[in-house]
């Protein structure tokens, strides 16, 4: 019988660990996100919200992953993290992304909004409005 080798230090990676890479620079980061009952998956790339699954595209569940990471996205980002024209800068491109993604949280009855914000893209925001109470 062979004796066992020493023990050896896996390979410094993300990969299966509570962190990923970022695909645009490089850079770690988190794998799962959460704010408020929004839960944010990065690869697979999946949000869900109060433990259901939104039926989302990876690429809009990219984009919703840093909604949900930062609160806020910038149009730029948007049409690097989903480029759906030729070029890859098309803002009105992703708009439509954007308002996919919103339907399908309104669908679902999340009690979160993805708002505008003038000169920079859009913004998290819960809606008090949908807030349940609790008599």
């Amino acid at each position: 019988m062979r004796p066992l080798p020493a023990f050896v230090w896996p390979p410094l990676s993300y990969a299966g660990s509570w962190m990923s890479v970022c695909d645009c620079c490089g850079a770690p980061r988190q794998k799962r996100v959460e704010r408020g009952s929004l839960v944010a998956i990065d690869e697979p790339h999946t949000l869900f919200w109060r433990d259901q699954r939104v039926p989302l595209y990876a690429s809009e569940a990219q984009v919703a992953y840093e909604l949900v990471r930062y609160g806020q996205i910038s149009i730029e980002r948007v049409c690097l993290l989903a480029p759906l024209a030729e070029d890859g800068n098309d803002n009105s491109l992703a708009h439509v992304r954007i308002s996919q993604i919103r339907a399908k949280l309104r669908r679902i009855g999340a009690d979160v909004q993805i708002v505008s914000r003038r000169g920079y893209g859009w913004e998290l925001v819960r809606t008090a409005s949908m807030a349940v109470s609790a008599n």
